[in-house]
């Protein structure tokens, strides 16, 4: 994901886009931001991430700064409309001027 990019987390594709007010999430300099009521949970190493997880967890923040992500740590991302994915920094990603992200779409609130 470049800067001035997110995604609508709306079902099990979702695309990048440039950025606008509609998204869910985008990244904006350094980073990674919810919006329209969306909310990301950091999950903690032992954490399964699944539904069930993603929906009992209530660490919520706002934002992921870009720099301080490392492979292997995971999210669960929520839409404001209830979608939730479970997203992921590759194991073997790099950081660059783009942001590697596994997203995995886990189904609705």
């Amino acid at each position: 994901m470049g800067e001035d990019y997110g995604f609508r987390l709306r079902g099990p594709n979702p695309t990048l886009e440039r950025s606008s007010p509609v998204l869910d999430f985008y990244r904006e300099s350094d980073d990674v931001i919810a919006q329209n009521d969306s909310r990301i949970v950091a999950l903690k190493p032992e954490e399964p991430g699944t539904l069930a997880t993603c929906k009992s967890v209530t660490r919520f923040i706002t934002a992921l700064n870009v720099d301080e992500l490392e492979a292997g740590m995971r999210f669960c991302f929520e839409s404001g409309k209830g979608a939730i994915a479970l997203v992921e920094v590759p194991r073997n990603g790099e950081r660059s001027d783009f942001l590697d992200l596994a997203v995995q779409y886990l189904g609705k609130r």
